[in-house]
Protein backbone atom coordinates (compact mmCIF):
# COMPACT_ATOMS: atom_id res chain seq x y z
CA UNK A 1 0.00 0.00 0.00
CA UNK A 2 0.70 4.18 -0.71
CA UNK A 3 1.14 6.22 2.22
CA UNK A 4 0.55 9.87 1.47
CA UNK A 5 1.94 12.48 3.46
CA UNK A 6 -0.80 15.16 4.03
CA UNK A 7 0.83 18.02 1.28
CA UNK A 8 0.87 14.67 -0.65
CA UNK A 9 -2.89 13.99 -0.13
CA UNK A 10 -4.10 17.80 -0.56
CA UNK A 11 -1.75 17.92 -4.29
CA UNK A 12 -3.26 14.80 -5.38
CA UNK A 13 -7.27 16.38 -4.38
CA UNK A 14 -8.79 19.02 -6.50
CA UNK A 15 -9.52 21.44 -4.55
CA UNK A 16 -10.73 25.00 -6.02
CA UNK A 17 -10.49 28.48 -4.19
CA UNK A 18 -12.88 31.32 -4.77
CA UNK A 19 -11.57 34.45 -2.99
CA UNK A 20 -13.59 37.48 -2.52
CA UNK A 21 -11.27 39.66 -5.53
CA UNK A 22 -11.19 36.55 -8.06
CA UNK A 23 -14.63 36.52 -7.67
CA UNK A 24 -15.04 39.75 -10.02
CA UNK A 25 -11.52 40.88 -10.35
CA UNK A 26 -10.31 37.44 -12.43
CA UNK A 27 -12.11 36.90 -15.81
CA UNK A 28 -10.19 33.68 -15.71
CA UNK A 29 -13.65 31.44 -17.08
CA UNK A 30 -13.34 33.49 -20.35
CA UNK A 31 -10.28 32.15 -21.33
CA UNK A 32 -11.08 28.88 -22.77
CA UNK A 33 -13.72 28.18 -24.66
CA UNK A 34 -14.93 24.77 -23.18
CA UNK A 35 -15.29 26.50 -19.66
CA UNK A 36 -17.63 28.78 -21.45
CA UNK A 37 -20.17 26.42 -22.97
CA UNK A 38 -20.18 24.29 -19.73
CA UNK A 39 -21.10 28.15 -18.11
CA UNK A 40 -23.16 28.92 -20.78
CA UNK A 41 -25.04 25.50 -20.87
CA UNK A 42 -25.26 25.52 -17.14
CA UNK A 43 -27.15 29.03 -17.05
CA UNK A 44 -29.28 28.07 -19.88
CA UNK A 45 -30.61 24.62 -18.73
CA UNK A 46 -31.33 26.61 -14.83
CA UNK A 47 -33.10 29.70 -16.78
CA UNK A 48 -30.53 31.59 -14.71
CA UNK A 49 -30.28 34.56 -17.07
CA UNK A 50 -33.08 35.79 -18.93
CA UNK A 51 -32.44 36.19 -22.86
CA UNK A 52 -28.69 34.61 -22.93
CA UNK A 53 -28.05 33.84 -26.57
CA UNK A 54 -24.39 33.10 -25.82
CA UNK A 55 -21.02 33.57 -23.74
CA UNK A 56 -17.76 34.42 -25.60
CA UNK A 57 -14.01 35.67 -24.80
CA UNK A 58 -15.14 39.14 -24.40
CA UNK A 59 -18.98 39.51 -24.54
CA UNK A 60 -21.95 38.55 -23.32
CA UNK A 61 -24.82 38.11 -26.23
CA UNK A 62 -28.49 38.36 -25.57
CA UNK A 63 -31.41 37.77 -27.90
CA UNK A 64 -33.50 40.70 -27.95
CA UNK A 65 -36.27 40.04 -30.46
CA UNK A 66 -38.83 42.14 -31.12
CA UNK A 67 -41.61 39.57 -32.69
CA UNK A 68 -39.96 37.59 -35.57
CA UNK A 69 -37.15 39.92 -36.33
CA UNK A 70 -34.10 38.68 -34.75
CA UNK A 71 -31.84 40.57 -32.81
CA UNK A 72 -29.09 40.26 -30.79
CA UNK A 73 -27.35 42.41 -28.14
CA UNK A 74 -23.32 42.28 -27.14
CA UNK A 75 -22.18 43.28 -23.76
CA UNK A 76 -18.61 43.20 -22.60
CA UNK A 77 -18.48 41.58 -19.30
CA UNK A 78 -17.09 44.84 -17.57
CA UNK A 79 -20.35 46.10 -17.91
CA UNK A 80 -22.36 43.52 -16.13
CA UNK A 81 -22.58 44.08 -12.38
CA UNK A 82 -20.45 42.74 -9.70
CA UNK A 83 -22.86 40.05 -8.87
CA UNK A 84 -23.38 38.70 -12.32
CA UNK A 85 -19.38 38.61 -13.04
CA UNK A 86 -18.96 36.96 -9.46
CA UNK A 87 -22.00 34.51 -10.43
CA UNK A 88 -20.62 33.67 -13.33
CA UNK A 89 -16.94 33.03 -11.76
CA UNK A 90 -18.56 30.75 -8.76
CA UNK A 91 -20.08 28.88 -11.41
CA UNK A 92 -16.91 28.36 -13.51
CA UNK A 93 -15.03 26.82 -10.10
CA UNK A 94 -18.11 25.07 -8.97
CA UNK A 95 -17.92 23.14 -12.58
CA UNK A 96 -13.76 22.73 -12.35
CA UNK A 97 -14.31 21.41 -8.62
CA UNK A 98 -16.22 18.05 -9.88
CA UNK A 99 -14.79 14.99 -7.65
CA UNK A 100 -13.11 17.45 -5.19
CA UNK A 101 -13.68 20.55 -2.88
CA UNK A 102 -14.87 24.24 -3.59
CA UNK A 103 -14.19 26.91 -0.85
CA UNK A 104 -15.78 30.44 -1.67
CA UNK A 105 -15.33 33.21 0.13
CA UNK A 106 -18.47 35.14 1.34
CA UNK A 107 -20.06 34.71 -2.03
CA UNK A 108 -22.80 37.16 -0.88
CA UNK A 109 -20.66 39.80 -1.99
CA UNK A 110 -21.77 41.87 -4.82
CA UNK A 111 -24.34 39.35 -5.31
CA UNK A 112 -27.68 40.71 -5.71
CA UNK A 113 -30.55 39.40 -3.36
CA UNK A 114 -33.27 37.63 -5.59
CA UNK A 115 -29.68 35.60 -6.60
CA UNK A 116 -29.21 34.14 -3.33
CA UNK A 117 -32.02 31.44 -3.41
CA UNK A 118 -30.68 30.49 -6.92
CA UNK A 119 -27.04 30.01 -5.73
CA UNK A 120 -28.05 28.76 -2.73
CA UNK A 121 -30.43 26.04 -5.06
CA UNK A 122 -27.60 25.66 -7.69
CA UNK A 123 -25.29 24.65 -5.00
CA UNK A 124 -27.50 21.87 -3.19
CA UNK A 125 -28.28 20.13 -6.20
CA UNK A 126 -24.75 20.43 -8.42
CA UNK A 127 -22.56 19.88 -5.20
CA UNK A 128 -24.70 16.57 -5.63
CA UNK A 129 -24.05 16.05 -8.81
CA UNK A 130 -20.70 16.63 -9.69
CA UNK A 131 -19.55 15.04 -6.31
CA UNK A 132 -18.32 18.46 -4.55
CA UNK A 133 -18.00 19.53 -1.28
CA UNK A 134 -18.41 23.17 -0.24
CA UNK A 135 -16.85 25.06 2.35
CA UNK A 136 -18.07 28.34 2.86
CA UNK A 137 -17.20 31.67 5.43
CA UNK A 138 -19.80 34.44 5.35
CA UNK A 139 -21.24 36.67 7.80
CA UNK A 140 -24.10 37.12 6.01
CA UNK A 141 -27.31 36.70 7.84
CA UNK A 142 -29.74 36.26 4.77
CA UNK A 143 -26.71 33.71 3.04
CA UNK A 144 -27.09 31.66 6.51
CA UNK A 145 -31.07 31.88 6.38
CA UNK A 146 -31.51 30.83 2.81
CA UNK A 147 -28.88 27.76 3.43
CA UNK A 148 -31.23 26.78 6.50
CA UNK A 149 -34.21 27.03 4.62
CA UNK A 150 -33.17 25.28 1.10
CA UNK A 151 -32.79 21.31 2.95
CA UNK A 152 -36.19 19.39 3.04
CA UNK A 153 -34.95 15.99 3.29
CA UNK A 154 -33.18 14.20 5.57
CA UNK A 155 -30.14 13.60 3.17
CA UNK A 156 -29.92 17.67 2.76
CA UNK A 157 -30.69 18.45 6.35
CA UNK A 158 -27.41 16.10 7.30
CA UNK A 159 -25.73 17.24 4.67
CA UNK A 160 -24.99 20.67 6.01
CA UNK A 161 -23.11 22.03 8.85
CA UNK A 162 -22.99 25.47 10.47
CA UNK A 163 -20.06 26.49 12.35
CA UNK A 164 -20.01 29.55 14.04
CA UNK A 165 -16.25 30.78 15.07
CA UNK A 166 -15.61 32.74 18.25
CA UNK A 167 -12.61 34.63 18.99
CA UNK A 168 -12.05 35.30 23.20
CA UNK A 169 -8.60 36.89 23.50
CA UNK A 170 -6.05 34.52 22.22
CA UNK A 171 -8.23 31.41 21.99
CA UNK A 172 -10.96 30.96 19.00
CA UNK A 173 -14.09 28.91 19.64
CA UNK A 174 -16.08 26.51 17.54
CA UNK A 175 -19.72 25.60 17.99
CA UNK A 176 -21.23 23.66 15.17
CA UNK A 177 -25.51 23.89 14.53
CA UNK A 178 -27.49 21.40 12.45
CA UNK A 179 -29.89 22.64 10.58
CA UNK A 180 -32.59 21.93 12.36
CA UNK A 181 -31.15 23.56 15.29
CA UNK A 182 -29.58 26.55 13.42
CA UNK A 183 -33.24 26.58 12.40
CA UNK A 184 -34.39 27.00 15.51
CA UNK A 185 -31.80 29.80 16.76
CA UNK A 186 -33.10 31.62 13.99
CA UNK A 187 -36.65 31.59 14.16
CA UNK A 188 -37.78 30.85 17.77
CA UNK A 189 -34.49 32.08 19.31
CA UNK A 190 -34.37 35.28 17.10
CA UNK A 191 -30.26 34.67 17.58
CA UNK A 192 -27.57 35.48 15.67
CA UNK A 193 -25.38 32.47 14.10
CA UNK A 194 -22.96 34.63 12.67
CA UNK A 195 -19.39 34.61 13.75
CA UNK A 196 -17.83 37.74 15.36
Amino acid sequence: FDLFSPAQARASMNIQYVSHPQKIGDLDFTSDEAELIKIEKFIKENALVENLQRLTKDYVIYDRRAGSVEEYEKIPYHMHGDGFVSLLSILHYLLRAKDGILLIEEPENHLHPQYLEVFVRTLFEYSKKLNVQIFITSHSYDLIQEILEYPQIGEDTDSVRIARLQRTGDAITKKEFSVERGRKILTELKLDLRGA
